[in-house]
């Protein structure tokens, strides 16, 4: 009976998509020169993919790249944009190069966590 079990748990993790072992996205949000944007990626191996839009238009832009230690350099193939991103604690900061040689400061903060909150604010 204990048999049964094993196989029916292995058969079970064997049948799992490999998605399912994938890092989970991480989205971000902040300003890529002037512009409001929001941007996901998953890390995977040393592999990072994702996308970021603007907040004006919401058109994904598609991006993928690599980590190295604590910088992340990805690009976009629609684009040809380039990120150049490094971690700051939880923040991303860096710049983005678009096709046309224009370079943008990025700074991203994690999705949903308030910015600049006076520091007498205190959960209730």
């Amino acid at each position: 009976m204990h048999g049964l079990r094993f196989l029916a748990g292995m058969f079970f993790l064997l049948a799992l998509p490999a998605s399912a072992t994938a890092a989970p996205e991480t989205m971000y949000e902040g300003m890529v020169g002037t512009a409001r944007v929001v941007l996901s990626i998953e890390e995977n191996e040393g592999e990072v993919s994702g996308q970021y839009f603007y907040r004006t238009s919401r058109l994904d832009i598609d991006l993928s790249g690599k980590i190295a230690g604590t910088t992340l350099r990805l690009e976009s193939r629609t684009t040809g944009d380039q990120l150049v991103l490094t971690r700051q604690g939880a923040n991303l900061t860096g710049a983005l190069t678009t096709s046309k040689g224009r370079r943008l400061p990025v700074s991203l903060h994690p999705a949903g966590v308030p910015v600049g909150l006076p520091t007498t604010c205190r959960p209730s």
